[in-house]
Formats: structure tokens, C-alpha cells, sequence
């Protein structure tokens, strides 16, 4: 088993040599950022490379945020295997209708299938999350187990249709956390509906931001960097939204603070 993973790609190619006739093999320096090789790579340790991160997330919740629960982190995983049905069915049941011609009709195909579908099945299925009981904070950890258990699996699943590991790490390292973030964004829609002041934005942000990492992905290179920042943006959208959720369901803390 060969397994290469650098931020750095050495491409050999063959390179002839003057007056010589000779064939010489030259290492030629490709840095392609966030953009990982995996020459040859056992799909087992593919797997847990995939999962492994998503056992660690519990001692980190259960030791950093305060109220999470295993049990209520086991719920969310299985959420985010629900959440995987509705999305396989009805992608399955538009994969013949929906034709790719040009650019528009692909980011509008990316934004429907990757954007609506996928983060509107996570969103229904984040209200089986137990939240009365839980604080915010260990709301959300729950819901990032979700979408990063959903982004995991679809991981495998694209492994194993595909079948090559020529581009497994950055989808690995991005697409997992573009479902685990607007997983989140969901997460907390779902909360702030429960306080019936509905967050549209919150929402809408999850959806654009999967349909336009998914588009960018399916570009090449150099359009694939802006996927990279769809996630920061993502992530950022979470902190912001977390952080208004936090100040409507515990007003007295920043009343504290300001004082």
C-alpha cells in the first residue's frame, strides 16, 4: 500500500534531454494548495480516516461543552444517517430529469440537488435532536456530529461508486466540513423556529453555500480555491448565528458582561 498525502505535488514527467536522444525523468514542482494525491490507498484505512475524527469529536464535546450527553451525540449520528435516505431517494428519483448543458445549468443543478435537498433533509431530520434538555451549545455539538457523520458516509459512497482515490483527501478534508457547517446552520434554524422568530438567512446561507462548494468543486483548478472559501464562510455564518442564539436564550449572561 502506497499512500502519498502532501500539501506539496512532485509531477514527474519525462523530459528530453538536447543532442542527447536520452530520456530523463525530472521532478516538476506543482504546489497545489488544500489539494492532496493519494496514489494508491487500501479503502479500510480510507474509512477510518473518514471516521476516526468523528469518534474523537465525543471525549472533545463531552470534556469542552458543558450539558452534552453521548446518548443525545449518539441521536445525532444517527440523524445524520437518516438525513442520508431522503437525499438518496430523491436525488435518485431527479437524476434522470436534471440535465447539465453549461455553467448556469450546472450551478443551478448544484444548488438544487447539493443545496435544497441534501441541507433541507438535514434540517427536517435535526428536530429528532432532544433540545429542551440541552443547552445550546450542546445543541449544536449534535448537530455537528449529524452533518459530519452525513458527510462521512457520502464520502465512502462516492469512493466506492468511483472507484479511484486520485482526489479522496480533498474531499475528505472539505466536503465533510461543508455538510458539517451547514449542518449546523440548520441546526440552528431549527432552534430559533422553536423561539418562533424563524432565521431565514441562517437557513438560506446553509443552501447557498453547499450548492456553490459543489460547483466550484466540479471546476478545475483554480476555481476549485474558492470551494475553500465557502467553508471559512461557513464556518463563520455558524459562529455568528451560534452567537445570536446564545444571547436570545441567555440575555442575563451579556447583560453581566456589559455591566
Amino acid at each position: 500500500m502506497i499512500f502519498k498525502l502532501s500539501f506539496i505535488v512532485f509531477e514527474y514527467t519525462p523530459n528530453e534531454e538536447q543532442n542527447k536522444g536520452k530520456s530523463d525523468t525530472k521532478p516538476r514542482f506543482t504546489p497545489l494548495c488544500f489539494c492532496y494525491i493519494l496514489n494508491s490507498m487500501n479503502i479500510n484505512v480510507a474509512i477510518i480516516c473518514l471516521f476516526l475524527p468523528l469518534v474523537l469529536l465525543f471525549p472533545i464535546f463531552k470534556s469542552a461543552t458543558p450539558g452534552f450527553h453521548i446518548r443525545y451525540g449518539l441521536i445525532g449520528v444517527l440523524t445524520g444517517l437518516a438525513a442520508l435516505i431522503p437525499i438518496v431517494v430523491i436525488q435518485f428519483a431527479f437524476a434522470k430529469t436534471i440535465e447539465v448543458h453549461n455553467l448556469s445549468s450546472m450551478l443551478l443543478s448544484a444548488l438544487f440537488i447539493n443545496g435544497v435537498i441534501e441541507e433541507g433533509s438535514k434540517m427536517l431530520c435535526m428536530a429528532a435532536i432532544p433540545s429542551k434538555k440541552q443547552d445550546v451549545g450542546a445543541f449544536l455539538a449534535c448537530a455537528i456530529l449529524a452533518g459530519f457523520t452525513a458527510g462521512s458516509i457520502e464520502s465512502v459512497i462516492y469512493m466506492i461508486h468511483d472507484g479511484s482515490m486520485q482526489w479522496q483527501a480533498l474531499r475528505l478534508f472539505s466536503a465533510v466540513l461543508i455538510h458539517t457547517f451547514c449542518a449546523g446552520l440548520g441546526a440552528l434554524f431549527v432552534r430559533f423556529c422553536r423561539h418562533r422568530q424563524p432565521k431565514i438567512p441562517a437557513v438560506f446561507f446553509a443552501v447557498m453555500l453547499h450548492g456553490l462548494y459543489d460547483f466550484f468543486t466540479s471546476l478545475g483548478f483554480p476555481f476549485k480555491y474558492f470551494a475553500i472559501i465557502t467553508i471559512l464562510f461557513s464556518a463563520l455564518e455558524v459562529h455568528t448565528w451560534y452567537a445570536r442564539l446564545c444571547r436570545l436564550e441567555h440575555p442575563e449572561r451579556y447583560i453581566e458582561q456589559e455591566n
